[in-house]
């Protein structure tokens, strides 16, 4: 039998480009994440449309003929998929399968390469394209590079620069503004740990572009919801606390470190003891009162403050719905995981052991976890019930602390030189930065409680002694329709008796599983600190090596399983990551219902398996009842989660939410392509353990299906917030229709 080979045809090169890369800013992002992927420390570029032109150079590990040709040269490479962390610093590589190389056609004409490996630093190579001429090419595999290698005894700097000539757009701010967009999240806010320093340098002929891309990179560090400045002088600490949305109102508060030394001895031993004639809340206690109720002498060391200087800054975000600058909630949360935590800096050297979430220095996931009632630290008049249910978790905060060791007699850093020792001292800066986030859940608790006041509810159904009412004016009344009034009400009151009834039975039978909703809580916590061992163990494992050839399969195999089973577990986990955060349990706000919705259908992402979520109908001024969003993603997962399964078979996969509003009438449509259900028996849907869809074992693989509780629990929550649920009659196109229904208040 005769034999053919596949031809490519080289205009695939440009179809391939439009298609994947799309926009000229997500084309220069792959190639800045190239540089980070490589491990450079500063991918810098330079834009000048005057002269027509984009170079972007980095610091990386470069390539060598050898490298270019297998990987460079290659469409489509997967070695970044094999390689899930990069070579030197272990990072988690971030570029697309073979896109820097359609990224770079896509945006120019001509290229120039230069690359050095730091393997070969004596070997520098030059490589040129011209797409025109590329994509000329009959074949794909005709289309050719001209290279050349230039050697040097005195060696060349290690890295890749690429450079770019006869631009295909025209560069404007929008698309300055989409760069700096896709690459900010790379870039932390803090910089010495080596594994993390990353810096993108920005350079244009255009200096409006640089202010733009500069703003647009430091977008992060403004959308926070709190901040807190202090500093220390003598074991005095004079603070701020500012809100993002009373930004001219700052809380100015004092306090000192050994007052706060002494709350936290006076409650270790059982009791209170109080801020007393202070010029500020929280401010310096008198000595003789502490002493006697501490039953310490007057020169007792422990409530001396070591901690002569120091201050510090640090914000905290609340990411429950989409934040400014075009910054998504995700890529927010990813970022914190990453990067977030409070620092420690000595003299401006970072130490690297602060601010690494799995060193809990401050203790704040420790209190979680023990579900602290009360701050240690503060006086009792500066606390609020369930105050310290604010206090955020280290994934929420970014913060840094600088302290001078040289100026301090009792901080000293460990041999290691990557934390202090555990002195007098340390332990006075740890309280010191841990007042002020205890002083910020306090007045978080009472700011959610002025507003839970203020808040504009969602009409319910009123109560009321309707028979007093009734026989009130029974003498205004008829006697035959006094008779049918009084039988009617009667059979109203049974009939809301047998439903209270239902309800409580319902509310039993939610027991079992409120109960492993709140263990899920503590199992977020755990599960956190698993996900960052295993990081550590592929990392662990990426940096070993053997001669033998079968073991270095067998650890690579290991590693791209882990790494796999690490991401499925993190996309799963993110369907209860609003119940790690107690802020999302507690905070019941109106809340924007495209930003909520956007939310959950992120959280759900794994089990949709790419079945798309639209959510362009959902009026921009809709505000959903004020609930918590726990409350709001139980709600909305069950009803995704029911149309997921009723998609599995369709050929047309398709979920739609949309609102309306009419008068004081509000309505959330819920809408798919899926099986369809029986109007006539929807009712018996929303009772315990009633299914009108076959699970089979296939679709319990991948994640579908349960006991039949998703819709008791969807109108129990429903309910407790004000809403009306239940199924409908779908539009046109669709075959389901699950509607969500609400008066607001007159």
């Amino acid at each position: 039998m005769l034999e053919l080979k596949f031809t490519v045809d080289s205009a695939l090169l440009a179809e391939l480009g439009e298609r994947l890369v799309g926009k000229p800013f997500i084309a220069l992002a792959e190639l800045v994440k190239n540089g980070y992927d490589a491990d450079a420390r500063v991918v810098t570029i330079v834009l000048d449309p005057k002269a027509d032109r984009i170079e972007v150079s980095d610091g990386g590990h470069g390539m060598d003929l050898d490298e270019f040709t297998r990987f460079w040269m290659r469409i489509g490479s997967t070695h970044k998929l094999a390689d899930r962390i990069s070579r030197n610093l272990h990072r988690p590589m971030t570029g697309s399968k073979g896109v820097g190389r359609l990224a770079v056609q896509f945006l120019a004409e001509e290229m120039t390469l230069t690359t050095v490996s730091e393997n070969s630093l004596s070997r520098q190579l030059t490589a040129s394209v011209s797409w025109r001429d590329a994509v000329r090419a009959v074949d794909l595999t005709e289309a050719t590079v001209k290279y050349s290698i230039k050697e040097s005894k005195e060696g060349f700097k290690q890295g890749t620069t690429i450079t770019l000539t006869s631009l295909n757009q025209s560069w404007d701010a929008d698309l300055v503004k989409g760069l700096a967009r896709e690459i900010w999240w790379l870039q932390p806010s803090f910089r010495g740990d080596e594994t993390k320093d990353f810096r993108v340098e920005f350079e244009s002929s255009e200096e409006e572009y640089k202010r733009i891309f500069n703003e647009q990179m430091n977008a992060f560090l403004n959308i926070w919801h709190a901040r807190l400045v202090g500093k220390n002088e003598e074991g005095q600490v004079t603070a701020s606390l500012e809100f993002s949305d009373r930004p001219t109102e700052p809380i100015e508060f004092r306090y000192s470190i050994p007052g706060a030394v002494a709350c936290r001895l006076a409650r270790e031993r059982g009791f209170e003891l109080s801020a007393i004639k202070g010029s500020g809340p929280g401010n310096k206690m008198e000595e003789h009162d502490i002493l006697e109720a501490l039953h310490l002498k007057p020169d007792s060391a422990r409530l001396r403050c070591e901690l002569k200087n120091g201050n510090f800054e640090i914000r905290i975000y609340h990411l429950v719905r989409r934040q400014p600058h075009g910054i998504t909630v995700a890529k927010a949360r990813e970022y914190l995981n990453r990067y977030g935590g409070v620092h420690v800096y000595d003299g401006g050297f970072h130490l690297p052991y602060y601010g690494d979430q799995r060193n809990d220095w401050l203790g704040v996931e420790q209190d979680h976890s023990h579900r602290l009632s009360a701050s240690m630290l503060l006086p009792k008049e500066l606390q609020v019930s369930g105050g310290m249910s604010y206090l955020p978790t280290l994934s929420r905060i970014l913060g840094v602390v600088n302290v001078n060791t040289s100026q301090e007699d009792d901080l000293k850093i460990l041999i290691t030189r990557d934390r202090l020792q555990d002195t007098q001292g340390f332990e006075n800066l740890r309280d010191m930065t841990r007042y002020a986030l205890d002083f910020y859940s306090q007045r978080e608790a009472e700011r959610v409680s002025r507003e839970d006041l203020r808040e504009k509810e969602v009409e319910k159904p009123k109560a009321q002694k309707i028979e007093e009412v009734l026989a009130k004016y029974r003498s205004q009344i008829p006697e035959t329709s006094y008779a049918f009034l009084r039988e009617d009400l009667k059979n109203a009151a049974q009939e809301f008796e047998t439903e209270a009834e239902n309800t409580a039975r319902r509310i039993a039978l939610m027991g079992s599983l409120a109960t492993a909703g709140i263990s899920t809580i503590a199992y977020q916590h755990e599960l956190g600190q698993q996900f960052e061992i295993i990081r550590s163990a592929v990392r662990k494992i990426g940096r070993t090596s053997s001669k033998d050839h079968r073991i270095r399969e067998e650890l690579k195999e290991l590693k791209d399983i882990l790494s796999f089973w690490l991401e499925r577990a993190e996309m799963m986990s993110s369907l209860f990551a609003h119940l790690g955060d107690p802020e999302n349990l507690k905070r019941r706000n109106r809340f924007s219902a495209r930003q909520v919705v956007e939310e959950i259908s992120d959280q759900v992402r794994l089990l949709a398996r790419g079945m798309p979520i639209h959510t362009e109908r959902i009026h921009k001024d809709c505000s959903l009842p004020k609930a918590s969003l726990a409350e709001w993603s139980s709600i909305f997962q069950n009803v995704f989660v029911n149309s997921f399964n009723a998609l599995l078979d369709s050929k047309k996969k398709l979920i739609d939410v949309s609102s309306k509003q009419e008068g004081r009438k509000n309505r959330i449509l819920v809408q798919d392509t899926g099986s369809g259900i029986d109007l006539d028996d929807a009712e018996n849907l929303f009772e315990p353990f009633q299914r009108r869809i076959a699970i089979s074992p296939e679709r319990r693989a991948l994640g579908y299906g349960g006991m039949g509780l998703g819709l008791t629990i969807v109108r129990l929550v429903a309910r407790n917030i004000g809403c009306k649920v239940s199924f409908v009659r779908p539009e046109k196109g669709f075959n389901t229709a699950f509607c969500i229904e609400w008066r607001e208040s007159e």
